[in-house]
Formats: structure tokens, C-alpha cells, sequence
């Protein structure tokens, strides 16, 4: 679309949108939801090291987990399960995962996912960089 073609509406790529977002805010979006799952990731892999001594066994983990979610599809059918699936950081970077019309609920409220899931990973990044500083902290020599 070009620069001109901000200002379109995601229904142009996403025709089963609900969402009444233009192509710019999508791609803002999909900037941030990405950038908070990168580092959750990370923190993923910082609690993992904080486990593991061996730094070739954490890479392999960690590529494991990066790589494996890749194949795995959770039908829209399953939508407790879908709604899981799309906590992941990797499944994330999916547009359609992230613009989904099956919403995340708390209680009465219904939240899109575009706003729970990073929220949501920005919540569990903090217990990881919590519980990596304590397993850090407690295995330190010296």
C-alpha cells in the first residue's frame, strides 16, 4: 500500500477482522506484541540458565522451545486452549494469532488479544526476572 496506504483498514489483509484499526496502528501493534515477546523469551531463557549450569544444554532448550511451537497448531475450536497457545512469545509474532476474534476474558470483561497478550507477557516476564534473580542470587559463590 505505501506510505498512502496507512491510513487503509486492516480488513484490506485481514478480511475477517473485527477490529476497527488502519494499517499503521496494526503495524504498531504488531511492533509492540513482538518487542514484549522478545523479551519474555529472553527472560524464558535467563530463568532456564538460572537452572541449568551447562550453557550448550540451555541453547539446545532454548531451541527447542523457539523451534517445536512452530509446528504445533491449536484449532480455534479449543478456544482455552487457543487462547493459551497465543501466550507463547513465538506464536505471537502471528498476526492472525494476535488480531484473533476469539478474546481473552477476566470475569465479566473481554479483553483483545493484541492488548492481554503483551500485558499478559510483560506480567510473567516479571516473575521470571523475580525468580531468575532469586535462583541467581542463592547460587552465587562468593
Amino acid at each position: 500500500y505505501g506510505a498512502e496506504g496507512g491510513t487503509a483498514a486492516l480488513q484490506n489483509q485481514m478480511i475477517l477482522s473485527p477490529y476497527p484499526l488502519t494499517m499503521v496502528q496494526t503495524m504498531l501493534i504488531d511492533f509492540v506484541v513482538v518487542f514484549v515477546a522478545i523479551i519474555f523469551f529472553s527472560l524464558i531463557v535467563a530463568l532456564i540458565s538460572s537452572f541449568i549450569k551447562s550453557s550448550m544444554l540451555v541453547l539446545a532448550i532454548s531451541t527447542a522451545l523457539l523451534i517445536i511451537p512452530q509446528f504445533i497448531t491449536v484449532p480455534k475450536t479449543l478456544p482455552n486452549g487457543y487462547r493459551l497457545y497465543n501466550l507463547y512469545p513465538t506464536t505471537g509474532f502471528h498476526s492472525s494469532n494476535v488480531f484473533s476474534s476469539i478474546l481473552y476474558e477476566i470475569g465479566n470483561v473481554s479483553i483483545q488479544p493484541y492488548i492481554f497478550i503483551p500485558c499478559m507477557q510483560l506480567i510473567l516476564s516479571i516473575g521470571c526476572i523475580l525468580l531468575s534473580y532469586r535462583i541467581f542470587k542463592n547460587h552465587q559463590v562468593g
